[in-house]
C-alpha cells in the first residue's frame, strides 16, 4: 500500500470474515502487494494470514487497535507518514520482527514493546521523538535500532540489554553522553553517533570486540580513548569536524583499520604511530592545522588517499599534495634516513627482480601466518607493477587471508573466478588499476562469497566481461568500486539487485552513464554513492528512496535541473554538482553548500509555502 495517498489502512485490512465461500478462495498469499499483476488470485482483503503489512510513504494520521487482529503479523511499515503515536497494547501482541515508523511526527514511543520477536526497529527522522522507553532493554534480540534525526538528549540506561545489537544509529540527535553499560553490547558492529553533542568517547570502547564501523562526525570530541586498539575488526572510523588536538598511538594498532577521516579538527601533525600496522587505504586529515606529516607514512604502501588540503603544511609542495598518491608517498619516504629505508646502493639492484622479491616475501609472510594456525589479515602487492602473479598465490589466499590488494599493477589475468570462490575467508579484494579482461566472481547458482569490499575500478576491459548474474554471489557486499566501467544495457536491470539488502557504498563514475539505472535506487542501505564524470543529464525523484545517503556525487554530468524530492535527504551531508549546467538554480544557492541547497528544493515541493 506504498505511495497510495491514503489516510488511513482501509479496515477491510483489519477483516477475519471471507466475503465469499471458502471453496471460492484460493490459499492465502503472505504479503499484500498492490503493484503486483493480477494473477487471478484473491483480492487482498480475502488474505487472512498476512505476514508483512507495508504501508509507507502515505498521510497515515492514526494506526487502529485494530492491528492487533492481525496476529501473524512479522513486519510493519509505516514509514513516511503522519502518526503522532502508536498502540501500545496492540503492538505489542504482535510477532513483530521489524517495525519501520521512521519519517512520522511521533513525540514518544510506547512501553509496551514486542520483546520477545522485535529484531530490527526504524524511528529515525521523527523529530519531536525525545526519549526511548526503558523497556528497549528488554529486546534481547533487537539486532537494529535505528533513531536518527530524532531530539534525543540520551539513551536509556537499559540499552546494555540488548545484546543481539548489531547496528546502532543515533545519529543527529542532542546526545551529550553515551551510557557505560553501552560498551558491553559485545554482537555491536556499526555504531553511528555523528551529528550530536558528544565531547568524549566510552574510555573502554575497546570492549566493542565485534566493531567494524564507527561514525562520531559533527560532535565535541577532543580526544580517541588509547583501548581502541581492542577494537580488533574495526575497519572504518568517521570523526571528522570535531576537537580532536593529537591521535592516540592505539590507532595504528587497529588490525582491520582501512579507513581514517579526521578532517576538520585540530591537529597538529600526523604522527608515525599511523604507520604501526593498520591496513590504511583511506586518511582524510583534510581542514586542520598540520604543519607536520611523519615521514613513515610513506612506508603505508596500501594507501590510495591521503587528503591533506586546507593544512599550513610548508614541507611538501603543492604539486606533490595534488598530485598521484604514489609520488606523494615517495616524497614522504625521501625524507627517512637513506639506512634506515633501505635506498644505498648496495640494495637497488635489478629493479623488476626487486618486485618478484617482494611479491615473494609477501606471500611467504601470509604462508606462515596460516601455516602456525594464525589468520592473515592480508596480503599486499599493490603498486609492484606486477604482469602475473606467484605460482602459489591462491592456494595461500585460502588458507585463511581475508584481504587481497593487487591493485595498480598490469595483472591482464591471474584473477580466475574458480580461484576466488576457494578462498572461504576472503572478505576483501582490491584489483583496480589493472587491465583485467575476464570477469573475477564466480556467477550463478552456489553458496554467497564472503566479500564485502570490492573495488574493480579503472579495468575498462570488464565492460565486454560483465554477465548478467555478475553479483549474484556476492550479496555480502557492502563497497563497491566501477569506477570506468561502461554499464552495458544488454546486461538486464537486474545487475544489481543481489546487492540491495547490503551495499552501502557505491563508486559508478566515468561509465559513460546517460542516466542513472533505476535499480540503483533500490539500494536502501546506501551511504555513499558517487557517479561523478558521466553524461547523466537527469535525476529521478526516485533519489528519495535513499533516505541512508550521506555522500552524493554528482560532479561533472549533464544535469540541468535536480528534482525537489531530493531536498527530502535530510541526513545527505555533501552533495556535488559542480560541472553541470543547472540553470534553474541560481549558482548562489550552489555556493552556500549541500544543507542550503537541500533547504532550496525542498521550498520547490507541491504543497509548500
Amino acid at each position: 500500500m506504498s505511495d497510495r495517498g491514503l489516510t488511513e489502512i482501509p479496515r477491510a485490512v483489519f477483516d477475519a470474515e471471507d466475503p465469499d465461500a471458502a471453496e471460492n478462495v484460493r490459499a492465502p498469499v503472505q504479503t499484500i502487494s498492490f503493484d503486483a499483476p493480477d494473477s487471478g488470485g484473491p483480492a487482498w482483503w480475502e488474505v487472512k494470514e498476512l505476514t508483512a503489512l507495508v504501508a509507507s510513504h502515505n498521510s497515515i494520521a492514526r494506526l487502529p487497535e485494530d492491528v492487533a487482529k492481525l496476529n501473524a503479523l512479522q513486519k510493519l511499515d509505516l514509514g513516511h507518514n503522519q502518526l503522532e503515536s502508536l498502540p501500545a497494547t496492540a503492538l505489542a501482541s504482535l510477532p513483530l520482527r521489524s517495525l519501520d515508523v521512521s519519517d512520522n511526527k511521533l513525540r514518544m514511543l510506547p512501553d509496551a514493546l514486542p520483546v520477545e520477536t522485535l529484531a530490527a526497529l526504524n524511528v529515525s527522522r521523527n523529530p519531536k521523538l525525545f526519549k526511548l522507553p526503558e523497556t528497549i532493554g528488554a529486546c534481547d534480540r533487537l539486532a537494529e535500532l535505528r533513531v536518527a534525526g530524532c531530539a534525543l538528549t540520551e539513551l536509556p540506561r537499559a540499552i546494555d540489554g540488548c545484546t543481539s545489537l548489531v547496528t546502532l544509529d543515533i545519529s543527529n540527535n542532542r546526545i551529550g553522553t553515551l551510557p557505560d553499560g553501552m560498551t558491553r553490547l559485545a554482537s555491536l558492529r556499526e555504531l553511528c553517533v555523528g551529528g550530536n553533542a558528544l565531547t568524549a568517547l566510552p574510555r573502554d570502547i575497546g570492549a566493542l570486540t565485534s566493531l567494524t564501523r564507527l561514525d562520531c562526525r559533527d560532535n565535541r570530541i577532543t580526544c580517541v580513548p588509547p583501548s581502541i586498539s581492542g577494537c580488533s575488526k574495526l575497519a572504518e572510523i568517521f570523526i571528522g569536524r570535531n576537537d580532536l588536538t593529537a591521535l592516540p598511538d592505539a590507532l595504528g594498532t587497529c588490525a582491520a583499520l582501512a579507513t581514517l577521516d579526521v578532517s576538520s579538527n585540530r591537529l597538529a601533525e600526523l604522527p608515525s604511530s599511523l604507520a604501526a600496522g593498520a591496513p590504511l587505504r583511506t586518511v582524510d586529515a583534510s581542514g586542520n592545522d598540520v604543519t607536520r606529516v611523519a615521514p613513515e607514512l610513506g612506508r603505508c604502501t596500501s594507501l590510495r588517499r591521503l587528503a591533506l588540503e586546507g593544512n599550513p603544511l610548508r614541507s611538501i609542495r603543492q604539486n606533490i599534495l595534488s598530485g598521484p598518491i604514489g609520488d606523494l608517498l615517495a616524497h614522504l619516504r625521501s625524507k627517512l634516513d637513506a639506512e634506515e629505508t633501505g635506498v644505498g646502493a648496495a640494495f637497488r639492484g635489478d629493479e623488476s627482480t626487486t618486485r618478484a622479491e617482494d611479491a615473494a616475501r609477501a606471500v611467504a609472510t601470509a604462508a606462515r601466518v596460516a601455516s602456525e594456525g594464525g589468520r592473515a589479515s592480508g596480503v599486499s602487492l599493490r603498486g609492484q607493477r606486477l604482469e602475473s602473479l606467484p605460482d602459489d598465490f591462491w592456494s595461500v589466499v585460502a588458507r585463511g587471508v581475508t584481504s587481497v590488494d593487487l591493485g595498480e599493477n598490469g595483472l591482464r589475468g591471474g584473477v580466475d573466478a574458480g580461484e576466488v570462490e576457494r578462498c572461504d575467508g576472503l572478505e576483501t579484494l582490491l584489483l583496480d588499476g589493472n587491465a583485467l579482461e575476464k570477469w573475477p566472481l564466480p556467477c550463478g547458482e552456489g553458496r554467497p562469497l564472503s566479500l564485502t569490499e570490492l573495488n574493480l575500478a579503472g579495468n575498462k576491459g570488464l565492460s565486454a566481461a560483465m554477465p548478467p548474474s555478475a553479483f549474484s554471489r556476492a550479496s555480502r557486499l557492502r563497497k563497491l568500486d566501477v569506477t570506468g566501467i561502461v554499464f552495458q544495457p544488454s546486461r538486464g536491470p537486474n545487475l544489481l539487485r543481489p546487492l540491495a539488502e547490503t551495499l552501502t557504498e557505491l563508486r559508478w563514475g566515468k561509465a559513460m552513464l546517460d542516466a542513472i539505472p533505476d535499480e540503483v535506487f533500490d539500494l536502501r542501505r546506501l551511504r555513499v554513492l558517487r557517479l561523478n564524470d558521466n553524461h547523466i543529464g537527469a535525476l529521478s525523484p526516485a533519489v528519495a528512496r535513499l533516505v541512508e545517503l550521506d555522500e552524493l556525487d554528482l560532479t561533472n554530468n549533464d544535469l540541468g535541473t535536480l528534482p525537489p524530492e531530493l531536498g527530502l535527504l535530510t541526513g545527505l551531508r555533501w552533495l556535488g554538482v559542480e560541472g553541470n549546467m543547472l540553470r534553474m538554480i541560481r549558482r548562489p544557492v550552489i555556493e552556500r553548500g549541500t544543507k542550503a541547497l537541500l533547504e532550496y528544493l525542498r521550498d520547490k515541493l507541491p504543497g509548500t509555502e
